[in-house]
């Protein structure tokens, strides 16, 4: 940033705006430039420091060795791009397959929400501890069903289907009886097959 000075002349401001982005010393391109510039250093001084017949074999091996470094840095810069490319298209590859994954998904999870429960695949992850649970559960029911006799599920549920008989909405009815509105409309239609099948 320039700025008038005393007596007319130009000085310049030394200010940095912007804050240096991690250490300088651990970028590996500093050590690299570093050697470029001894190298080009030590080339300008050889010819004004001695005046010898053996000074041109010498200034040749430094051009050539400094040739050899710059072709070295070109084809590391080369390999690091085409690395850098080659990594870009995986992560794109891998970002359309992550896509179309979570479509498929999403595509399942709409045909589960939309499917009836009556419909809908059982999953198999029981275990033996599992099975062997509702077995015993199974027989508290039968000797519960020995002892208790059997009702129907209006006789159940009476509350419930006065409210429905009067036409309150199931929103309503869920509310009243302190139920889950998926519940309510269960229980009504579980009565409904109860009937046809009694008929």
């Amino acid at each position: 940033m320039k700025a008038m000075g005393p007596k007319g002349h130009l000085r310049f401001k030394a200010g940095f705006e912007q804050p240096l982005r991690g250490n300088i010393v651990d970028a590996p391109w500093i050590y690299i430039a570093l050697v470029g510039l001894l190298l080009l250093v030590y080339a300008r001084l050889l010819p004004k420091s001695g005046s010898t017949a053996g000074g041109a074999p010498l200034k040749r091996e430094v051009e050539e060795t400094i040739e050899q470094f710059a072709e070295d840095i070109e084809a590391d810069n080369r390999k690091l791009v085409e690395l850098i490319s080659r990594m870009r298209k995986e992560h794109e590859e891998q970002l359309l397959r992550l896509k179309k994954r979570i479509e498929i998904l999403e595509r399942r999870i709409d045909d589960i929400k939309s499917a009836t429960p009556a419909s809908r695949p059982v999953l198999q992850t029981e275990t033996f501890s599992d099975k062997q649970c509702l077995q015993d559960q199974d027989r508290d029911r039968i000797d519960e069903k020995e002892t208790v006799p059997a009702m129907n599920i209006k006789e159940r549920y009476e509350e419930l289907f006065r409210l429905h008989e009067l036409g309150k909405p199931v929103d309503y009815i869920a509310k009243k009886l302190g139920m889950n509105k998926g519940e309510v409309v269960l229980i009504i239609q579980l009565s409904k097959q109860e009937e046809r099948l009694n008929a």
